[in-house]
């Protein structure tokens, strides 16, 4: 099958609409059926006008954040020691960074856990549980390595929003490193280092000795990281140095900045000014998906969001179609192969994926929720079961939004409304669908999804098999 192209959205303009609707087709299936007619999707009425996002209004910072802005203007901040019970402010980074240390030095240096226990991370809604002093000091580093990103983060921040409105994501600054020396997988190094920081710089450094005499054949420059039991060497190869040293920095962990507010990474600016706009209230963000009727802020986030819809990659086993092959491999390794290799350490428990497993530990390990509602006092475990709660604070919102064809129920999930499908009208899943997917319409409520936009090789490849 041949790969499905790659479409650039950075301009707003007919010919990449036209692109994209000359690789895609509506495919309607009715449910228990097989079969189904193209239809054309018209692109242009499904980007919709394109009108600039308002002025957004300025709220106050997140509390568990290692920089603080104070001002309106570049040097008014200050670096916050989120360590539980302590708060210290310090005007330099240098300031926090030596703070940390003492941290470290007076609580955990040359000390060994209590029999059966483990030392955990001091720092706010981080916690992480960590097995020796070692790996405390080193997961310290990383939170040091954070806080410096923070800092990026507000610069750029103020550049692209001076009023600094906050991302809206509400999330500790939690690492999920859990102390283990880095070692640098650069040919011939393996280097260890106790600090990430040290780490990252080593790992580009590694770029000052590549040179033309390092091309191919076909005049490509290769990635040399190694990693692995077997010592595998990374595939990729690139065409100039610059894409090379972009791509190292999936290997060292580095990352352009950190969101001030909730601590999110990112590997660029425009993917970090993608995170503060997806979550702008809902009367603000003005472009609508025609397909499925969500709203965003700008375009770019509007037309990536809609190649989601774009099914492109089929399952080898099955008739499902998903729009790109990660999802398909997950698929396959849930659904044909039935693998599990993600183990609860409280209970044993294993699942499929990560996230599946931080939700079992949330729901059932976990003492106090984490995610707080903005409108009101409550607590979710889940950051899912906050965003549906958030929606009851709309002026527009409706409670029962699932309705079903087949009778008048409606149901308040979809989850419910699937159960109610399977239970009651003994319904099977539409062709190529791997579960129940529901569409919301013009009038606010969801139904049942029978119609998938399918690319043309997927379409194609399917009649050779004929």
């Amino acid at each position: 099958m041949a790969a499905h192209p790659v479409f650039s959205f950075d301009d707003v303009d007919n010919d990449n609409t036209q692109m994209l609707l000359e690789h895609c087709h509506l495919q309607p299936a009715e449910p228990g059926t097989s079969n189904g007619t193209p239809m054309s999707v018209d692109f242009n009425a499904l980007l919709g006008p394109l009108i600039p996002s308002p002025n957004p209004a300025p709220v106050s910072a997140n509390m568990f954040s290692w920089i603080e802005a104070t001002g309106p203007n570049e040097n008014d901040y200050n670096y916050v020691c989120i360590v539980a019970g302590c708060g210290q402010r310090f005007a330099r980074f240098e300031g926090l960074d030596c703070h940390l240390t003492d941290h470290y030095k007076n609580e955990y240096a040359g000390r060994l856990p209590e029999a059966g226990t483990h030392f955990t991370c001091p720092v706010t809604r981080c916690n992480l549980p960590l097995k020796e002093s070692e790996h405390v000091y080193r997961h310290l580093r990383s939170h040091v390595f954070h806080a410096s990103k923070q800092k990026t983060g507000l610069d750029v921040y103020r550049e692209m929003f001076p009023d600094l409105r906050s991302c809206g994501f509400e999330r500790s600054p939690l690492l999920q490193l859990e102390g283990e020396p880095w070692i640098c997988g650069w040919k011939n190094c393996e280097k260890p280092f106790d600090d990430l920081t040290q780490f990252v710089d080593h790992v580009t450094s590694h770029m000052d000795d590549v040179s033309s005499a390092d091309l191919d054949e076909l005049g490509t420059y290769h990635c040399e990281w190694v990693s692995g039991i077997e010592r595998t060497r990374c595939p990729q190869s690139f065409l100039n140095r610059r894409c090379l040293r972009v791509h190292l920095t999936c290997h060292s962990g580095d990352r352009a900045c950190a969101c001030p507010f909730c601590g999110a990474l990112f590997t660029n600016r425009t993917k970090f000014k993608d995170h503060v706009m997806r979550r702008l209230p809902e009367g603000e963000a003005t472009l609508s998906c025609a397909l499925c009727q969500k709203k965003f802020a700008t375009s770019r986030l509007l037309k990536l969001h809609c190649r989601k819809h774009v099914k492109s990659v089929k399952c080898a086993y099955c008739d499902v179609v998903m729009d790109c092959a990660s999802a398909v491999a997950k698929h396959m390794k849930l659904v044909h192969a039935k693998i599990k290799n993600e183990k609860c350490d409280e209970c044993g428990m294993t699942f499929g994926i990560k996230a599946d497993l931080q939700k079992h530990v949330a729901a059932m390990h976990e003492i106090e929720p984490k995610f707080r509602c903005r409108s009101c006092p409550k607590k979710f475990r889940w950051e899912k079961q906050l965003r549906e709660h958030e929606k009851t604070h709309l002026e527009n919102y409706i409670a029962n939004r699932y309705l079903c064809h087949k009778c008048p129920m409606k149901y308040k999930s979809g989850s419910s409304l699937s159960r109610h499908f399977t239970s009651v009208h003994n319904l099977p899943l539409p062709n190529g669908f791997n579960r129940f997917q529901y569409k919301k319409c013009h009038d606010g409520f969801y139904r049942l999804q029978t119609a998938r936009c399918i690319s043309k090789e997927v379409i194609e490849a399917a009649k050779l098999h004929v």
